[in-house]
């Protein structure tokens, strides 16, 4: 989440609404992000639907959080409202209800049951764009598919390489491993996740080790988590007593700053036993360098193949297939060594921050153009306003015609966003009589303009003779005898233009 707000904050004005305060609101305001505290309930039937979902979050409406909320949006006034998880659901109610725009972030695997429908239809129904960072994400929306003007995109994570302190890793690796007792020549192989769940499959990562080590005893496993369920860790962890072999398995608290765990390890295996809505553990050991072998659930799968990375996956379950794999990595180091290399480039042209600013914009340009009904006139930094004509956009040709096609006031939108949209050329001033034969001006009034610019034709003083003529055919016009001198002048002056020409 702080890597999207640092990049959008180049082209937009970022306000995080957080909770409380902590670790994030402290990043984000290190780097000028502005924060607001707002509590929040959290949905999580939007990722386990029920039967009571809509209930629930009617009930909700009553809570002195909704009202909240409803006054943050108020006195922010944003153009967008970005929405991070499924379980966000009262910020995005709140701000569709005053017409802005929802942009909702899915990060998270919608499971599969007889209510998913009414998730899916509530996040359809309420944003103007919905984002997965993965296929696996977006699959119970095309599966549950809305109106046409649903839009859906792609927007895999990214990260800041400086973050992740480069120039660090080798004392990190170092460090660890001294830590733990662990040889630098050893192969130390890793499993990593924020929270340890039996989906997880540390029961499968911990068999796997056994199985490995009757055949390679020097090698060492590292557990990095915290677990949700203690009892299901110390029953894994009983398996390593029983066998005999505790002391080869060493186990740590999940830490946040990755780049003080990951040196560390050789392998990275992440035995998922349910589909990943991403899979972030298998992207971080690559971008670390590290040969990681995972099953294929989900997201872990759309990882490997970004990265070339396939054939290091296993069939989601088959331990046997995925021991084969590590195996084969653990006894031959020059080829994890080569693999970690590679996936070290791999990661970064995948989904490094470039690969994130190149799949950015284009966001936004789809949004605009893809969702007209919420983007019938639009406005950069300047105060031209551009109308929806078509697929594309033409400049304002006056301020009352944004009532005229009933429009409030018109989107505000990123400049290079708004550079990126097709153009149509400003309408003349007199477009609105386009089909109406153009009027011919008068004489007097072309003579008095070209007088006015200092050109046109020079006036001359007449001579006797013309005098004498003039007076003579105004005789003859009181005697019916010639057509009246004006009309004459006027066939005169047409001529002398038409030869001009």
């Amino acid at each position: 989440m702080l890597f999207l707000l640092r990049e959008l904050s180049h082209a937009y004005t970022c306000v995080l609404v957080v909770p409380e305060h902590g670790m994030l609101s402290r990043q984000a305001e290190a780097y000028g992000i502005r924060c607001r505290i707002q509590t929040c309930p959290l949905f999580f039937e939007m990722v386990h639907p029920n039967a009571m979902l809509y209930e629930q979050i009617e009930m909700a409406k009553h809570l002195p959080e909704w009202h909240g909320i409803v006054r943050v949006l108020q006195e922010i006034q944003p153009d967008y409202v970005f929405i991070n998880t499924s379980v966000h659901v009262l910020p995005a109610i709140a701000a569709y209800e005053q017409q802005i725009p929802v942009l909702w972030q899915i990060t998270e695997l919608i499971h599969h049951n007889t209510h998913t429908e009414m998730a899916v239809r509530l996040i359809q129904q309420h944003a103007a764009l919905v984002i997965g960072i993965s296929d696996t994400v977006l699959q119970p929306f095309h599966q549950h598919p809305a109106s046409a003007r649903t839009l859906y995109y792609k927007l895999p994570p990214s990260w800041h390489m400086e973050t992740l302190e480069p120039a660090t890793w080798p004392y990190a690796r170092e460090s660890l491993r001294m830590q733990l007792g662990i040889p630098g020549s050893a192969c130390l192989i890793g499993y990593i996740s924020s929270a340890i769940y039996a989906h997880k499959g540390l029961e499968h990562f911990i068999q796997m080790g056994l199985s490995l080590l009757t055949e390679t005893p020097s090698l060492h496993f590292l557990i990095v988590g915290e677990p949700h369920d203690p009892d299901y860790l110390k029953r894994c962890l009983k398996l390593t007593e029983y066998m005999g072999h505790s002391d080869r398995f060493h186990v740590l608290e999940f830490e946040p700053r990755v780049q003080q765990v990951y040196p560390a390890m050789d392998i990275v295996v992440i035995p998922s036993l349910q589909p990943e809505g991403f899979g972030m553990t298998a992207l971080e050991g690559m971008l670390f360098g590290k040969a990681v072998v995972s099953y294929r659930a989900g997201g872990l799968q759309e990882i490997h193949e970004m990265t070339g990375n396939a054939h290091y996956t296993a069939e989601c379950g088959n331990m046997r297939e995925l021991m084969h794999i590590v195996e084969q990595l653990a006894a031959y180091p020059e080829e994890r060594q080569h693999l970690g290399q590679h996936n070290a480039r791999a990661a970064l042209e995948a989904y490094g921050a470039a690969a994130f600013r190149r799949r950015l914009e284009p966001m936004f340009v789809e949004l605009v153009m893809e969702r007209e009904d919420w983007f019938p006139a639009i406005q950069g930094s300047s105060n031209l306003v551009y109308i929806r004509v078509g697929r594309a956009y033409r400049p304002m040709r006056h301020p009352h015609e944004l009532n005229e096609q009933g429009i409030t006031a018109p989107r505000r939108i990123a400049e290079r966003v708004l550079q990126a949209l097709p153009k149509l050329p400003a309408p003349d001033d007199n477009d609105t009589n386009r089909d109406k034969p153009a009027k011919r001006r008068s004489s007097t009034t072309r003579r008095l303009r070209r007088r006015k610019r200092g050109s046109g034709r020079k006036p001359y003083s007449r001579t006797r003779s013309q005098y004498r003529q003039r007076r003579s055919s105004s005789s003859r016009i009181k005697r019916g005898l010639k057509r009246p001198i004006a009309k004459r002048r006027t066939i005169r002056l047409r001529r002398k233009r038409s030869i001009k020409r």
